[in-house]
């Protein structure tokens, strides 16, 4: 079950990164993106920008699953018994 609660954590913080990067991202200049790794040839310049977001927030979102999957752990131990 913990795996299930930190499997959610993560995936809801990626769609959060990818609204993120849609919402105040996408609409910047180029030049604002300068720490990036953005390709000549790129076609969808606004999903490639939500997209590397929705990236960048998975780091963010493995952290917290995990933390979220050891307190989950965590309190389930230490709950009394005959308590579901």
């Amino acid at each position: 079950m913990a795996l299930a609660f930190a499997l959610a954590i993560a995936f809801a913080t990626g769609l959060i990164g990818l609204a993120y990067g849609y919402s105040f991202l996408s609409d910047k200049p180029r030049g604002e993106f300068g720490n990036w790794f953005i390709p000549d040839n790129l076609t969808d310049f606004k999903s490639f920008i939500a997209v590397g977001s929705m990236h960048n927030f998975s780091y963010l979102g493995g952290l917290t699953g995990l933390l979220g999957g050891i307190a989950y752990s965590v309190f389930r131990k230490f709950k009394p018994r005959g308590e579901k």
